[in-house]
């Protein structure tokens, strides 16, 4: 999946939620929140959206 979206694998060590939590700039909120947002776009509609969680 990161290769497909050109994203580096930060740790091929760690588990698969943690890599991409680190691959999706979930602690640089300047970069995540754009992204969240337009992630949400689609299921908003639906009465949903995504969220984030701490690990």
């Amino acid at each position: 999946m990161l290769a497909t979206v050109k994203t580096a694998d930060t740790d091929p060590q760690m588990t698969k939620r943690h890599r991409l939590y680190d691959a999706f700039f979930a602690r640089e909120p300047e970069r995540f929140e754009p992204m969240r947002l337009n992630l949400n776009r689609a299921p908003a509609f639906a009465g949903l959206a995504w969220g984030l969680q701490a690990r």
